[in-house]
């Protein structure tokens, strides 16, 4: 667990980075979290790139264009915890946004070679495409529901499930 103290310098660092670091094209994010005192077999402990993945997606989901670059970067050049950070980004914010990161996920499906790394790719795709599949349900059923109470129920848990 990280202590509250760790989450504020946590969140600053990442606002810090993001604000000034990737203007100037320096896309070395382990600047973050390297500080951070504890090591799990020699790494930093997954629950602090999570944290930092969940601060940078605050503010990138805000502004897109402007972090294309440094999202393709870190998923081919950086490492697993870049991929992991990409993957996390992009999973959360395509759910908000769908349409505006189609051209980051597609650039990132051609650049890959790895096949472990594409199939991620497709699953997101895939939950993606269910999501909107469901909420297409969802507004059709709730046409419905004001007549029949088992269909208003049947809607409010599958609006339940789409907003989780």
């Amino acid at each position: 667990m990280i202590t509250y103290d760790w989450q504020q310098r946590l969140r600053q660092d990442t606002l810090d980075f993001l604000e000034h670091k990737i203007p100037a094209k320096d896309y070395d994010f382990e600047i973050i979290y390297n500080a951070y005192p504890e090591r799990v077999n020699g790494e930093v402990p997954q629950p602090v790139i999570t944290y930092v993945a969940k601060e940078m997606r605050k503010v990138i989901q805000n502004d897109p264009d402007t972090y294309i670059d440094f999202l393709l970067f870190i998923q081919k050049k950086k490492g697993d915890n870049g991929k992991k950070i990409f993957n996390y980004v992009l999973s959360k914010v395509m759910l908000k946004h769908p349409g505006e990161y189609d051209e980051i996920f597609k650039k990132a499906i051609t650049d890959t070679h790895d096949k472990s790394e594409i199939k991620k790719y497709l699953i997101i795709l895939h939950f993606l495409c269910l999501r909107n599949i469901l909420i297409n349900i969802s507004m059709t059923l709730s046409t419905q529901s004001a007549r029949n109470p088992k269909i208003m129920q049947l809607n409010a848990h599958l609006r339940h499930f789409v907003n989780t």
